[in-house]
């Protein structure tokens, strides 16, 4: 099934899987965690205090989802950290996400 089409919508389901536990992450975004000294708690934290999405245009769904970049605070309120996802819908017509990929935003 198809991910999302609004901005508003994606970001509710995003914060839907990721408090349910239902992500997926990917080689990618585990590097970038690395990298840039981000953890699964910042994460979790960065999408359930996010309050705004932006469509990923350059993404490329894996899932037959729809790509978006969730922006929100880490765990300490120090940074703020943009998630890339693809929201998506299992067969069961359960909202997942893929975890693609994670950056720190200026300003």
């Amino acid at each position: 099934m198809a991910g999302p089409k609004s901005a508003g919508v994606a970001l509710q389901r995003a914060k839907e899987a990721i408090t349910a536990g239902r992500f997926i992450t990917t080689r990618h975004f585990e590097e970038r965690m690395s990298e840039r000294s981000v953890n699964m708690f910042d994460v979790h934290t960065a999408i359930d205090r996010s309050s705004r999405a932006e469509a990923y245009q350059d993404g490329t769904p894996m899932n037959g989802g729809t790509c978006w970049r969730v922006f929100g605070p880490d765990v300490d309120g120090e940074r703020t950290l943009g998630i890339g996802v693809e929201v998506f819908s299992a067969p069961n017509r359960t909202v997942w996400i893929t975890l693609c990929t994670v950056i720190e935003v200026e300003g």
